[in-house]
This record gives C-alpha cells, structure tokens and sequence, in this order.
C-alpha cells in the first residue's frame, strides 16, 4: 500500500476541498453535505482509454454497496454537460452521480492525470488516492470497508 499520496493536495487524513455542483440531470450536490458518509470520487472524461477501461469495475463496486446509504459514488467528467448526458445515454449509467467538472475544482484536487480516484472518509479526510487504472478495486473496497468502521 502507498504511503504518500500521489499529489501533495492529497495528503492522507487531510480534509478535502468541497464543492456544490450541478449533476447532469440538473440536480445540485453538495460535498460538505455528505459529512458522516464515505464518499468515492472518480475524475474522467469521455476519450480517456483508461477511464473506459475501469467503468465495469467501478459499476460492480456501486452494484454492490448500492444497498449501503453510507457510501455514495460521484463521478467528475472534464467534458461538457451535453456530451456527457449522450455518453451516459449510449453507454448506460455505471453506477455514479455524473458531475461536470470545472478545471479550478480539477487544481483544487490537485487532478494531474487520468483516471483519478479519492476516497473521503466520513470526517471529510481523504484516505484513499490512485491515479490511471491499474486493477485497483481490492484495495479500493478494502479503503472503504476501512472508512465504514
């Protein structure tokens, strides 16, 4: 397991910028709201092979905590509302709140490459940092299975 964060912004156990977006559908979420959840984000977009690549992975880990109130899964997608909303039409929900998202949220994140997943705990610390897709599932239900307890 990595014992430093890939970017210093995501330095382990230090509290996450938060965010009020829009989600593709028009309805607004809030990352300061969802204190006291575990909350798995995902940054992509559209043409990036590797974030094609982990979508079914991805899919199967909300599949199987859909009936867990306490997680919730946020995608933030660099491409433009319309493009996203005919992408999620083609190729069917993978399980994710889809948000745009704006490139000072990106820098606030610290997002250098894609794909890019964090995992924020329940006091809003992140816990959780992988960049590009290399299988990282175990280690992701483990983080979260962690942040629960």
């Amino acid at each position: 397991m990595r014992l430093q964060a890939i970017s210093p912004v995501r330095t382990y156990l230090t509290p996450a910028p938060t965010f009020a977006l829009t989600d593709i559908n028009g309805q607004p979420h809030n990352l300061a709201a969802l204190r006291g959840k575990v909350v798995v984000l995902n940054f992509w977009f559209i043409k990036c092979a590797p974030c094609q690549q982990e979508m079914p992975a991805l899919k199967q880990l909300t599949v199987d905590y859909r009936a867990n109130s306490e997680v919730v899964f946020i995608s933030l997608a660099r491409d433009e509302v319309a493009h996203l909303r005919r992408y999620v039409a083609s190729k069917g929900d993978f399980g994710f709140t889809v948000l745009p998202l704006p490139q000072t949220l990106a820098q606030a994140f610290g997002i250098t490459g894609y794909p890019t997943t964090v995992v924020i705990d329940q006091s809003g610390r992140y816990v959780y940092d992988n960049e590009g897709y290399a299988g990282n599932l175990l280690r992701l239900r483990k983080t979260i299975e962690q942040a629960l307890r």
